[in-house]
Formats: structure tokens, C-alpha cells, sequence
């Protein structure tokens, strides 16, 4: 007899094959001006995964600060965890923001309306890394991948680009 409760709303108690769209709620996020290497750098990446996986993020690439994230914390090899609480966000100006990682930064750029980003739970067993997510890009993030991809193709770093509201 199975004695679990499950809630309606619940995220613990989600459904394991359908994603739950992530909405930013709230006014705690790094407005798109003070991105600095990390953000940009993150935001690249996410442009290979839509393009190379379907828009699903491997949690392995991704700076996961257990305390803020735990469910997308990933063992790597040889059983080791990587936790990047030791690691702040760089912000523009080399501003250093803690407790802040690239899934902050994933959260950053859903409210800066440049991506759509998608969660679900692989697994009830496991404390630490039991969920996945995706993401898909709007189209202002489109325009701001293309913006980013011609400054990095024309020798320009990641910590130097600056998004203004147009994407050129």
C-alpha cells in the first residue's frame, strides 16, 4: 500500500515526463546590464545546447552552488561533486556576486525575457540531482545570440559584451 501524499502543486510531486515551465517571479535579478563573463559565457552555452541537444542542459557544464540548486547537482566522474558555492558569478566590471551560479544566471535570463526555461524530476531516490531542465530561446534572445556570436567571432570576450535592449 503506498502511504505517500502527494500534493497538487507540489514540485516534489510533479510528474516525471512532462517539464513545468519556470517563471520568474519577483524583482531579485541581475538586470541584463550588470552581466558580466559568467552570464554571457553561461548564455553561449545554452545557445549550443538548443542548437546541439534540443535545448536540454547537461548539468555537469553548468556552476551548480548546492544551496541554491541542489536539484540539478551532479556527480562527476569518480563519484566526485563539484560544488560551485566557491565560485561567484563575475559581473560586469569583475563585480563578484555570491550565492550566485550559472542557474542563477538561467534565472537571470528568463526575467530578462531571452529564454524560456523548462524543469522536471527524473527521480524520487536521489537527494541531490534529480531533475533536469531545458530552455528555447524568444526571439529577442535569438537576436541577442547572434549579437554575442559576431562580438565573439570578432575577437571580443565574453567579460567585454554588452546587450543594451537592442540586439543588433
Amino acid at each position: 500500500m503506498d502511504t505517500t501524499v502527494k500534493c497538487s502543486k507540489c514540485f516534489a510531486h510533479s510528474e516525471m515526463t512532462e517539464y513545468t515551465e519556470y517563471l520568474a517571479e519577483g524583482g531579485d535579478y541581475v538586470p541584463v546590464a550588470d552581466w558580466g563573463q559568467d552570464h554571457w559565457s553561461t548564455f553561449a552555452y545554452l545557445e549550443t545546447r538548443a542548437v546541439d541537444g534540443k535545448g536540454i542542459i547537461d548539468n555537469l557544464k553548468m556552476r551548480c552552488n548546492a544551496r541554491l540548486h541542489r536539484e540539478f547537482m551532479q556527480k562527476g566522474p569518480f563519484g566526485m561533486i563539484h560544488d560551485g558555492a566557491k565560485y561567484p558569478t563575475l559581473l560586469a566590471g569583475g563585480v563578484k556576486l555570491e550565492p550566485h551560479d550559472d542557474w542563477s544566471c538561467l534565472e537571470d535570463m528568463v526575467a530578462a525575457g531571452l529564454v524560456k526555461a523548462f524543469y522536471r524530476r527524473k527521480s524520487y531516490t536521489e537527494a541531490f540531482g534529480h531533475s533536469e531542465a531545458k530552455m528555447e530561446f524568444t526571439n529577442t534572445g535569438l537576436a541577442v545570440a547572434a549579437a554575442l556570436r559576431k562580438h565573439k567571432a570578432r575577437g571580443g570576450n565574453f567579460r567585454d559584451f554588452r546587450y543594451d535592449g537592442v540586439a543588433v
